[in-house]
């Protein structure tokens, strides 16, 4: 049964974090499951990798003009993501018995990298745009292929320091075996995404270096965050800064970034809701943690309308979360499981559900 865990592991499992460490202890745990005395730990870099889930191109044709007509690097973006396909192809056949194996895993998906710089740059530029490098998709439509091999030019770099910064994680490329493939997306998406706005409160940033500070009587908090800055000055300027990066990841979350906006607050489950249109191929199946109100807001009706319109749901069911009964991160919401599928619904399918 290890065996079968091992191979169906590198194979078939896939993840993102934002965080390293949460990567690192995705891959830990996933050892741990499919530990076999003897053998070496798989290599998990390139199935578990880290990366912002929401910012980064989804789809290769999102990358396009706007009257529809062919780029000048269609045909380049193409063969990069079937060379890329390929070497993950060569690179899951290593079966990781051995340190050298492991080693030789490592090599393979560095050579899997090396292929898709050129088309990753062009990805970089399309990205930089909405997060505030203005002309930089222009800049790319009309130099064309060009840009592939453009390594030394300052927009060239800028964009690359906004991908780095945002931790872009542009899915075709990361995963190129799922994204290359006909129909191509991931078989089942599995996810509790965060429910948290996408914003900086003033108090929680200083409460990340000193906890325990949003329990305290005002005053007390008051004299504790006086404290605080006169001990650390450059937390007012890493709090401004925060918030001018955060205000260009909400400019990122409208129609140039891929999104659909919505009504309400900007709160990264209703962007999350949207992405997994994006990552599912057809047939494929969707199983989500999500917030009551995503079955209610206004702001996630284009989910909803994707969900029974052009999907098929299977069941949905709420529940109480009091007390932290069954997610001690989410206490006292009210919560929703969705299973779902992403194919035509069948007229008078029913939903089963409980929980009402």
């Amino acid at each position: 049964t290890a065996l079968l865990k091992r191979l169906v592991l590198k194979r078939c499992v896939y993840g993102v974090d934002l965080s390293p460490m949460g990567a690192e202890i995705a891959k830990v745990s996933l050892w741990l499951a499919s530990f076999v005395p003897g053998l070496s730990l798989a290599y998990l870099d390139h199935n578990v990798q880290v990366g912002n889930s929401l910012i980064g191109v989804a789809r290769p044709e999102q990358v396009a003009r706007a009257d529809g007509q062919a780029t000048l690097f269609d045909q380049d973006i193409s063969d990069a993501l079937q060379g890329a396909a390929q070497a993950a192809a060569e690179q899951r056949a290593i079966e990781d018995r051995t340190p050298e194996e492991v080693e030789a895993s490592k090599r393979a998906d560095a050579d899997l990298r090396s292929t898709v710089l050129g088309v990753e740059r062009v990805f970089d530029f399309w990205t930089a745009e909405p997060l505030g490098l203005l002309g930089a998709r222009e800049e790319a439509l009309q130099r064309g292929s060009a840009i592939i091999d453009d390594q030394d030019s300052l927009i060239a770099d800028t964009a690359g320091d906004i991908a780095s910064r945002e931790r872009v994680l542009h899915w075709p490329l990361a995963f190129a075996e799922v994204f290359a493939r006909p129909n191509p997306g991931f078989d089942a998406v599995v996810g509790n995404p965060p429910w948290e706005e996408i914003t900086v409160e003033e108090l929680a940033f200083y409460a990340r270096y000193q906890p325990g500070l949003r329990a305290m009587a005002e005053a007390a908090r008051r004299a504790a965050l006086e404290a605080l800055l006169r001990k650390r000055p450059e937390l007012l300027a890493g709090l401004a800064a925060e918030q001018a990066r955060v205000a260009g990841q909400r400019t990122y979350f409208g129609a140039a970034g891929g999104y659909e906006g919505g009504a309400g607050d900007p709160d990264t489950y209703k962007y999350f809701c949207q992405r997994y249109r994006e990552f599912l191929r057809d047939g494929a199946a969707l199983g989500v943690v999500l917030p009551r109100s995503a079955f209610s807001a206004k702001g996630s009706d284009a989910f909803r309308r994707w969900l029974f319109e052009r999907a098929a749901p299977r069941r949905i069911d709420f529940l109480l979360n009091n007390r932290s009964w069954a997610f001690d991160i989410h206490p006292q919401y009210s919560v929703g499981l969705l299973v779902a599928e992403r194919r035509k619904p069948a007229s008078g399918e029913l939903v089963e559900g409980a929980g009402g």
